[in-house]
């Protein structure tokens, strides 16, 4: 999570530890938010827009960028107190995956979380079937090509008058 605002990031870390979830980071300083998503390969981001540079829309752009190349969807729940339709409009058009305005509901917040991470997770187990898929393939394109090789082989045994002799033995 990232929000310039210590407060915020606290709330939203103890909401989140007592609805079970676990290694929840966040960070107060905006500069920050890009060595720690690397870091950590978060399962969803919470992010707040108005903030020093780099600002919430800033960070969403990286984000937005980063996703393509990991091949993997990591949602984004935009966190903030601006309720201007221009400014959730642009969020969502960068790439937000949600968009909750402060203050926020505490189970309205915790519904779409579960909500996002069960996508999340649910891509996960669509990419690791797809590359079991792809490893079932080649594992059989082998296995053809290796009988294709060995018929050959039989075939030009065949033309052998002494292992034809040796089969009727």
């Amino acid at each position: 999570m990232v929000d310039d605002e210590d407060s915020n990031v606290v709330v939203l870390e103890r909401l989140l530890r007592q609805a079970g979830y676990a290694n929840i980071h966040g960070t107060t300083d905006s500069r920050m938010a890009i060595p720690l998503y690397n870091q950590i390969s978060p399962d969803l981001v919470f992010l707040d827009l108005h903030m020093p540079d780099p600002n919430g829309f800033d960070l969403l752009e990286h984000f937005a960028k980063q996703r393509p190349e990991e091949g993997m969807y990591v949602p984004i729940l935009v966190l903030t107190a601006d309720i201007t339709p221009g400014t959730k409009l642009k969020a969502l058009a960068l790439g937000a995956n949600d968009f909750v305005t402060k203050p926020f509901e505490r189970c309205e917040l915790l519904l779409r979380t579960r909500n996002l991470l069960e996508t999340r997770f649910l891509y996960r187990e669509l990419a690791e079937a797809s590359e079991r898929c792809q490893d079932l393939g080649h594992r059989v394109l082998e296995a053809e090509t290796s009988s294709r090789l060995l018929l050959e082989k039989l075939t030009r045994l065949g033309e052998y008058p002494e292992f034809e002799s040796m089969l009727r033995s």
